[in-house]
């Protein structure tokens, strides 16, 4: 037999048996792996999710399927080793002093995205606080708060109480709400839990937290609902103000906080005897396709930030909040500092 024959049949060979593994592989049902997403990037992660699994994924020899979860922080953290998923992308490292020494976690990606957070307020009443000069933020509701009414603040045209519109403390923009207050007070970027478990900061914190009532998950659904007379002003993220102005329009005034909290989604893997590695591989495939630049360019879509707090000026969602007060390049602002676990505690309790 011609050499040249051998040659021809042994990389037909090759290739032939190329064909039959990718086939084996593909025609097999796909290793479904489980990622609890915090709520804020759901929508951006799910898409990327679709566009992932599209490409049918094959890892050590195995087709990959990512299937997203939505979860909030305190979820997440409950988990145990019959109840956990594969992976979590967090809303922020804020959050690691929280995590049980037994929960396994490891970083696959230190940030994904980024938001920050955002004040929200009908226009007279924002006026009606700023009037003296007080900037949009915690000491001037505080001021408006400590007196209840906004008769008794001197403004007799606003009927009712005043209210302040919280997330519940165990959603993540909950609690780096509460961080900020916190910072606000003592003006200073590391919370300490001798600030917030002094006499003076829970005098201070009363009539905010008398101002907020409930915490309320829907802010922005009760914001466009029932308007100002059920919530005067909220603090929310960037991100969700964004994706909601069109509810709002011009009647809502927007301001950065001075002391804030910056989210960045970090990717975690459930990392223990269980886990195999292709499932360590598998992950960390899809924290590198997270960050891909077609995948990151969709961010803004969302109201969300590349890593590091850029934004692109020239997408519509950010180029429409410019008209609101919001801003691609972010104004000057203090970024609060990871607190240790006990302080986390005693923030997160501040509602109860």
């Amino acid at each position: 037999m011609r050499r040249s024959t051998l040659v021809f049949i042994f990389f037909g060979l090759i290739f032939a048996t190329l064909v039959a593994a990718n086939y084996v592989a593909t025609s097999q049902p796909p290793i479904i792996l489980r990622v609890a997403v915090d709520p804020l990037v759901e929508a951006w992660v799910s898409r990327a999710a679709l566009a992932f699994n599209a490409q049918d994924t094959t890892i050590s020899g195995a087709r990959v399927s990512i299937s997203v979860v939505k979860q909030t922080e305190a979820e997440a953290l409950a988990w145990t080793p019959t109840t956990r998923h594969d992976g979590w992308i967090a809303a922020s490292r804020l959050f690691e002093p929280s995590f049980n020494p037994s929960q396994p976690f490891r970083p696959l990606a230190e940030s994904l995205a980024e938001t920050v957070l955002v004040w929200g307020g009908w226009q007279e009443y924002v006026q009606a606080i700023t009037q003296d000069g007080l900037t949009f933020d915690w000491q001037a509701v505080q001021a408006a708060a400590k007196v209840e009414t906004w008769e008794r603040f001197g403004m007799s045209a606003l009927r009712g109480n005043v209210f302040l519109g919280l997330p519940p403390a165990s959603t993540s923009s909950g609690y780096a709400a509460l961080l900020s207050a916190a910072a606000s007070y003592s003006q200073l970027d590391n919370v300490r839990r001798d600030v917030v478990g002094s006499v003076a900061f829970s005098e201070w914190f009363a009539p905010l937290k008398l101002a907020v009532g409930r915490p309320n998950v829907s802010l922005i659904s009760t914001l466009a609902t029932q308007g100002a007379k059920r919530i005067n002003f909220a603090l929310l993220t960037e991100a969700e103000w964004l994706t909601n102005l069109n509810a709002f329009q011009d009647k809502l005034v927007y301001a950065y906080p001075a002391y804030n909290v910056r989210l960045d989604f970090p990717f975690y893997i459930w990392d223990d005897a269980n886990t195999t590695p292709t499932q360590r591989d598998s992950l960390r495939a899809f924290a590198d396709f997270l960050r891909r630049e077609e995948q990151q360019r969709l961010l803004a879509t969302y109201g969300l930030r590349r890593p590091g707090g850029q934004a692109d000026a020239s997408d519509a969602t950010f180029r429409q909040g410019q008209a609101y007060g919001f801003s691609a390049e972010l104004p000057r602002m203090t970024f609060i500092s990871t607190p240790d676990r006990t302080t986390a505690d005693s923030v997160i309790r501040l509602l109860n």
